[in-house]
């Protein structure tokens, strides 16, 4: 009988300490994450800061979860890492109470390199030219590119990468990434064609062993190639070089000035007299003898 009672008195004792202890449980009513949006470079990583209420809550255990594990991905203990550009949301819930908080993530992918078309560009003035610019890598977040010429007097270039030549010369195109850390460049040689030229002389006439200099005008002005090769229809009459005839013998002679670009030409037709030619008269003045 004695032991029928301390039986029943020490179920007695668990049954009103259970109870007491069950009531001494503090629930979950909220949860809360920091920051609450984010914004990494694919590659990065940073923890998430979880505030359950009340502090004193008993069972404080969290579940996270991400929506696109693609593009953000999130350790058991909240720290995310980037993988992909996009945007993704992590989710914590509480296992006391199933309340969730979120934070919305955005991942950048920035440029690490731009390739141009052309690395070096020769273009007549007036003409355009459009370089393309390749991105790297392809899921690169912001894919916008700053062109810039180093000298707009002689090529400008539009954001979309059309090269005009304004004048002859050269200028340095650039391609510049929006964050400014990744560049490529193009180097532009303007050149300016000969469309034609002239002598100060078309015709001429010289003694024999007398020298003149042809004077050539080669138009643009701003010609880019202003080489001539001079050559005579007959160099056993007269010669040239540089543009200076030098007569040799009597006769009739074309002396041609030929442009190195284009080819344009322009004559001067020259008869050479063996001698002076001098008027003589015996008597002199006229009177006669």
């Amino acid at each position: 009988m004695k032991k029928i009672g301390v039986l029943l008195l020490t179920l007695l004792v668990v049954a009103i300490f259970g109870s007491c202890s069950k009531d001494d449980d503090v629930s979950v009513t909220g949860i809360s994450l920091s920051p609450k949006t984010l914004t990494l470079l694919k590659g990065e990583s940073q923890k998430l800061n979880v505030t359950i209420t009340p502090q004193n809550a008993t069972d404080t255990t969290v579940t996270w979860k991400t929506s696109d594990p693609s593009i953000a991905t999130v350790s058991t203990s909240g720290v995310v890492t980037a993988v992909g550009a996009g945007s993704a949301t992590i989710t914590v819930t509480s296992t006391d109470g199933q309340f969730s908080a979120s934070c919305n993530v955005t991942v950048n992918v920035n440029v690490a390199s731009i390739t141009l078309s052309e690395t070096s560009l020769r273009i007549e003035k007036g003409d355009s030219k459009t370089l393309g610019a390749t991105i790297s890598p392809d899921d690169a977040t912001n894919r916008t590119i700053v062109w810039s010429s180093s000298n707009e007097k002689v090529a400008s270039v539009d954001q979309n990468g059309k090269i005009t030549a304004l004048a002859g010369g050269s200028a340095t195109i650039t391609a510049t990434s929006a964050d400014g850390k990744a560049k490529a460049q193009c180097e532009v040689n303007v050149f300016v064609s000969v469309n034609g030229i002239s002598l100060n002389q078309s015709t001429l006439t010289l003694i024999r062993g007398q020298k003149e200099t042809l004077v050539p005008t080669i138009t643009p002005s701003d010609a880019t190639t202003t080489d001539i090769d001079w050559s005579s229809s007959n160099n056993q009459l007269a010669t040239v070089n540089k543009g200076v005839v030098t007569a040799l013998k009597a006769g009739k002679v074309t002396i041609t000035a030929t442009t190195v670009d284009g080819k344009k030409t322009a004559s001067c037709e020259i008869t050479i007299k063996p001698s002076e030619v001098i008027d003589y008269n015996p008597f002199g003045d006229g009177q006669n003898w």
